[in-house]
């Protein structure tokens, strides 16, 4: 017990850091900061059923740049993206038909980092009725 007493003590009257030798940890419930950097992986997207026919053409635009594409997307194929951009504030996922029309589309945000993996469903009509599943997931502040 003599020594839980000393322990003690000791803890009690030792000098606490100085507060420039040791950052504040960040607590995740602090907004996010303006020059704050995440970090979006593209996982996966799902083709539950296709949009055209035969078979999807589909193109990966992200912030308004075209980032590669897939052929011949029928029901029950998916294309492992696999994929990631660095971003602050926001970024912006489009997923759309190589003649052009939007499947679908998503911005992604701060908010979404430590959620784990995230699906969006991208479900719509455009001659027959189609749907899609873009998988995700956002780490961050890097």
């Amino acid at each position: 017990m003599t020594w839980l007493v000393a322990l003690l003590a000791t803890l009690m009257v030792a000098p606490a850091p100085a507060a420039s030798a040791q950052a504040a940890p960040r607590n995740v419930s602090q907004a996010a900061q303006a020059d704050d950097v995440y970090l979006l992986y593209l996982i996966r997207l799902n083709c539950d059923d296709e949009a055209e026919q035969f078979s999807d053409e589909v193109e990966l635009i992200v912030d308004g740049v075209y980032r590669g594409g897939r052929n011949n997307m029928d029901g029950g194929d998916w294309w492992d993206i696999n994929q990631s951009y660095p971003f602050q504030g926001s970024i912006h996922v489009k997923i759309r038909e190589n003649d052009g029309w939007a499947i679908g589309e998503v911005t992604i945000g701060p908010g979404d980092a430590g959620r784990g993996l995230i699906v969006v469903p991208m479900n719509g009509f455009h001659g027959t009725q189609y749907r899609y599943r873009l998988t995700y997931s956002v780490e961050g502040p890097i």
